[in-house]
């Protein structure tokens, strides 16, 4: 008696593991040289960096020295400078690589070349030099120049005060004049009104009064006609009854 099995098959074959394994590592090994690949540039531009400070430490340290006790040719070094990142560069000073730049004693070309692990990571060149003498004696000439300038400038200024303070008080004695002329000129139009108030008020008081008498006169001459009359109207009537 023979009895059947049904066989199934699930899961992956040992080729697709294997090509999914293939899939797999490329796609890390890609990740990875990009990694590394950003890497190594993050840590060459922090050298190149590092080595810039470097150079710029013997640069201060060269300034504190005169330029003529400074050589005119050849090369020194290497001055070691350690980092905060505990990494050591190497500091390289070139005097006059072209000997046109130093013509005198008070002017140095200086060539500045930083190594790291024996590779040149940062190069830079300086001219140093000194100012001309007696700079401070024009600058000092030119300082009491100005200011002998500026107190001409404040005297003029003073005498256009005092100049415009004099026209000020000359206008205001003309402005008071004026005003005193108008006052005057005022008093005499009161004075002429008055006059004329008055010389109106004593005519009417002499019309009024020659109105007056001549009322008065007509009164008494229109009295004085009345009694004639009456007398005479008296002496006819007597007439006429002979009395």
């Amino acid at each position: 008696m023979t009895v059947s099995r049904s066989v199934q098959r699930n899961g992956f074959t040992l080729m697709e593991v294997m090509i999914a394994l293939i899939i797999v590592g490329l796609a890390l090994g890609a990740a990875s040289s990009s990694y590394i690949a950003h890497l190594k540039a993050n840590l060459h531009g922090q050298a190149i960096f590092e080595g810039s400070q470097a150079a710029q430490t013997v640069l201060d340290e060269l300034r504190y020295y005169d330029i003529d006790t400074l050589p005119a040719s050849g090369t020194v070094g290497p001055t070691r400078i350690q980092s905060q990142s505990k990494r050591s560069y190497d500091v390289y000073v070139t005097y006059c690589e072209d000997p046109s730049y130093c013509s005198s004693d008070q002017v140095r070309q200086i060539s500045i070349r930083v190594e790291h692990k024996g590779n040149t990571i940062y190069q830079t060149q300086t001219i140093f030099t000194t100012f001309e003498k007696g700079s401070g004696t024009y600058s000092s000439s030119s300082s009491s120049a100005s200011s002998s300038s500026s107190s001409s400038a404040s005297a003029s200024s003073s005498s256009s005060s005092r100049s415009s303070s004099s026209s000020s008080s000359s206008s205001v004695s003309s402005s008071s004049s004026s005003v005193s002329s108008s006052s005057s000129s005022s008093s005499s139009r009161s004075s002429s009104s008055s006059s004329s108030v008055s010389s109106s008020s004593s005519s009417s008081s002499s019309s009024s009064s020659s109105s007056r008498s001549s009322s008065s006169s007509s009164s008494s001459s229109s009295r004085s006609s009345s009694s004639s009359s009456s007398s005479r109207s008296s002496s006819s009537v007597c007439r006429s009854w002979r009395c």
